[in-house]
């Protein structure tokens, strides 16, 4: 199983942010560009703008996503051509959107082009990162699963195996499980208070943590993300 270190929301998040900062000049000239502007247009413009902005969000969302899940080359050279080719053919639909609407091509300009391919060189660089990151965290667990082999055939007990453990791949759950963070499926509190661990693979009794290091076990949790 693939660990995602990432949510659709703060892709999401992230998206509208980015968004938000190219269309931002647009947004502090729109008050001077209303003011001379009959009052009839003026809803007309304001929607615009609002489509405009989502239109970017979408934009940065799906080629972030693109970049994070189907796009595993190495090379951020190839990463940032397929980027530019995909804002290469937003930019034509955006300019023949524009276009339609003003009649114009005001909006279809060199710094519109600018800011696409902005979305395009932060998002193959934001792929690029990420990819590494994971190649970086799988040789990370692959020296950690070969020390645990390795212990399992000296170590008697759980406290020697743990000691010798990276913390950040994984955790001591209580007296008979050390677990890692990619088999952690979810944690359900308990009335107790404890905490419920359930994972991946198949356990022969359910694992909780006690009420004292549940705190601990979260902090764990969203250190490993």
């Amino acid at each position: 199983m693939v660990q995602c270190y990432y949510t659709t929301y703060q892709i999401l998040l992230l998206s509208s942010l980015v968004a938000l900062f190219l269309i931002f000049p647009d947004i502090v000239w729109t008050p001077y560009e209303m003011r001379d502007m009959p009052a009839d247009r003026r809803p007309f413009h304001i929607l615009f703008s609002v489509l405009r902005y989502v239109y970017f969000t979408l934009l940065v969302y799906q080629l972030i996503k693109v970049n994070l899940e189907k796009w595993s080359t190495t090379s951020f050279l190839k990463r940032l051509l397929h980027s530019a080719m995909v804002v290469v053919i937003a930019y034509i639909l955006y300019g023949i959107i524009c276009y339609s609407l003003y009649r114009r091509i005001r909006h279809f300009g060199s710094l519109v082009l600018f800011r696409f391919f902005i979305v395009a060189i932060l998002s193959a660089l934001i792929g690029h990162i990420y990819l590494l990151y994971t190649l970086q965290r799988g040789k990370e667990k692959e020296i950690e699963l070969l020390k645990v082999e390795r212990m399992l055939r000296y170590a008697k007990t759980l406290e020697q195996i743990t000691s010798s453990l990276n913390p950040k791949l994984f955790y001591r759950a209580n007296k008979q499980f050390i677990i890692t963070r990619e088999s952690v499926v979810d944690v359900v509190v308990g009335a107790d208070s404890r905490l419920q661990v359930n994972l991946n693979i198949a356990v022969p009794e359910i694992i909780f943590v006690s009420k004292n290091r549940a705190a601990d076990f979260k902090e764990w949790l969203i250190r490993c993300m």
